[in-house]
């Protein structure tokens, strides 16, 4: 399993439709920021990949998201290719 913490800075009129998205992805659960225009989220995925697909894919993509970026990884199985170095360190 791999975790992601991560964080978004959405479009500033759009932040409630945004969160509403975020919220409804599955595994995914927001955790809120201090900052205005952010949104924290925690990413559970099968693995590097997934999480990265997911964060590259539906997550950077979803409408009014103008970033988002990796902030913690935490991967507790050695069971992928040989290549999940790699992949964490796009993420």
């Amino acid at each position: 399993m791999t975790v992601v913490g991560i964080v978004v800075r959405a479009e500033a009129e759009r932040f409630e439709e945004v969160r509403a998205r975020l919220a409804a992805l599955d595994r995914v659960q927001l955790i809120e920021l201090e900052e205005p225009g952010r949104i924290g989220l925690v990413l559970e995925a099968q693995g590097l990949k997934q999480a990265h697909d997911r964060l590259r894919g539906e997550i950077e993509r979803t409408p009014g998201v103008l970033t988002a970026w990796p902030v913690q990884v935490h991967h507790d199985s050695d069971s992928e290719s040989q290549n999940h170095h790699e992949v964490a360190a796009s993420l």
